[in-house]
């Protein structure tokens, strides 16, 4: 069962392609065991975050195509069901927003939506713009620090 090990181990992310799901449950148990125990690909970086720049989430539209660290609170969410909007102004609209694609959102083991409304976070991602307005996709839990 060499893509359990894998996946156990850190070393694979999961990807399945029906009809061959028989073993979904066990191999997304077996990534989210890895990446909370930090084994293989989901070993912390510590390098990697410290040579970013901190910015507030007002600043985001200045570091458009940049990898930064995003500070704030988040006001809102919505669960469009094709994403998770985390948005750090009732206005969202115009301002900066992290989106987490429903393709990811099994990586997380709670509703971010959620979880995250209410609390200060920082979020660790490259700046894109979407319809003039900047955003960070989130694609794995780890971007994500309270």
């Amino acid at each position: 069962f060499f893509n359990a090990k894998l996946l156990h181990d850190g070393y694979a992310n999961l990807l399945t392609i029906p009809p061959n799901v028989k073993y979904v449950n066990l191999f997304k148990e077996l990534v989210k065991k890895a990446r909370e125990n930090e084994r293989g690909l989901w070993a912390k970086q510590e390098e990697e975050k410290t040579d970013l720049s901190f910015i507030s989430w007002e600043e985001a539209g200045d570091y458009i195509g940049q990898e930064v660290i995003v500070e704030g609170t988040i006001v809102d969410t919505y669960d469009s069901g094709e994403a998770i909007f985390l948005n750090f102004d009732e206005d969202y609209s115009e301002t900066f927003t992290a989106v987490i694609f429903s393709s990811d959102d099994y990586k997380f083991d709670f509703e971010p939506e959620d979880y995250y409304l209410g609390k200060q976070v920082k979020i660790r991602g490259k700046v894109k713009e979407y319809e003039g307005v900047p955003e960070i996709i989130v694609e794995e839990p780890g971007q994500i620090e309270e």
